[in-house]
């Protein structure tokens, strides 16, 4: 770990040194901190999705690629495609052999332009999660993290009879006032 730290000191102390001659001391100053946060950031998240593909490994719940593709095609099941974040275009590919719809108390909204508020109160989604997707409660089998919309594009085409579901549970950890649109607002 002091490696990485290491090393993110190392380029932004260069990104400093070639800021401070584009910009002036004070924004080179902002930009480089800018940087090194967006870095931080991406490497926690990184960490995370590890983190949790770990666990489902200790769990019995995580399935290595080559292995997904022969427990998949027979019987095929559903595929399970998790948005867990805003805004960070992290995917997560589950695997359940069971037929997820036809189980589920209530059909998943069908349009992709749904609002955030309609998604957040969805039974859908919350019953998915805590059934299938969820670290602790869940079903489902992890077969990939991070960019897990790619694996299930893959395995689709392999597999063209899986039945896929698309599922954005960020807006199960958002709250109400998150979501909630304020008409009164400057921001257009």
């Amino acid at each position: 770990m002091s490696d990485i730290l290491l090393g993110i000191l190392n380029v932004a102390l260069w990104i400093f040194v070639i800021a401070i001659g584009l910009f002036g001391a004070y924004m080179a100053l902002a930009f480089t901190l800018l940087v090194c946060l967006g870095i931080y950031a991406a490497l926690g998240n990184i960490v995370h999705e590890l983190y949790i593909r770990r666990k489902m490994r200790l769990a019995g719940r995580f399935i290595p690629w080559k292995k997904a593709i022969g427990l998949i095609e027979n019987p095929p099941g559903t595929l399970i495609v998790e948005s867990p974040t805003v805004g960070w275009n992290i995917t997560r590919t589950w695997w359940t052999p069971d037929n997820v719809l036809a189980q589920a108390p209530v059909l998943p909204l069908d349009t992709p332009e749904s609002e955030p508020m309609d998604l957040a109160r969805h039974p859908f989604i919350e019953w998915c999660h805590k059934n299938y997707t969820d670290t602790e409660t869940g079903s489902a089998r992890l077969i990939a993290v991070y960019n897990g919309k790619r694996t299930a594009e893959k395995l689709a085409k392999r597999v063209p009879e899986l039945e896929r579901i698309d599922l954005w549970t960020a807006v199960l950890f958002l709250k109400e006032k998150d979501l909630a649109y304020d008409e009164n607002s400057d921001v257009e």
